[in-house]
């Protein structure tokens, strides 16, 4: 969100993104987000038995608020301005909300405007919101493992890139 806002920042790593605003958690219904003082349209979360939630599992809320497309266009977050290259990681498995979904979104909007920078997703099976083995919010320990072990590198190389283009 604020690299589509702010051009001084000049690549992205997103890890297990949302790609739009959701209302912030807690009972008040706001943005999680504000611009100048200002609420970022959001999409707000759905009727729910939250009561069903257990160990921060709302990945079926996030799925449920992302079915209100009126919402979505509204709260989509405007990656197309961001000024340099991005880097998506994402778990399949991700048991806080549908990162591999919403990364497939940003991935699309990107395509869809052209957009002149790098960028490239990377989606691991079996992984979940932590991408790491010591806390797991999905998928397995070793698929969490592995993901931790794959992105690491990637990262590192990203901001290689980034500084290199300096």
């Amino acid at each position: 969100m604020l690299a589509s806002k702010y051009k001084q920042i000049e690549g992205v790593i997103a890890t297990v993104p949302s790609s739009v605003v959701f209302q912030g958690l807690g009972p008040q219904g706001k943005s999680s987000w504000s611009y100048h003082s200002e609420s970022i349209p959001f999409v707000p979360f759905p009727e729910y038995d939250y009561g069903k939630i257990v160990n921060s599992q709302y990945v079926e809320v996030y799925k449920l608020a992302l079915k209100q497309t009126e919402a979505v266009e509204k709260a989509t977050i405007k990656v197309e301005n961001i000024n340099g290259p991005i880097l998506l990681l994402a778990g399949k498995e991700d048991t806080m909300w549908p990162s591999a979904q919403m990364c497939d979104m940003i991935i699309k909007r990107l395509d869809g405007y052209n957009f002149p920078h790098w960028y490239k997703l990377f989606s691991y099976e079996n992984a979940g919101h932590s991408l790491n083995e010591e806390y797991l919010m999905g998928g397995t320990f070793e698929g969490n493992k592995q993901a931790r072990l794959d992105s690491g590198p990637r990262i590192y190389n990203f901001l290689d890139m980034v500084s290199s283009q300096k």
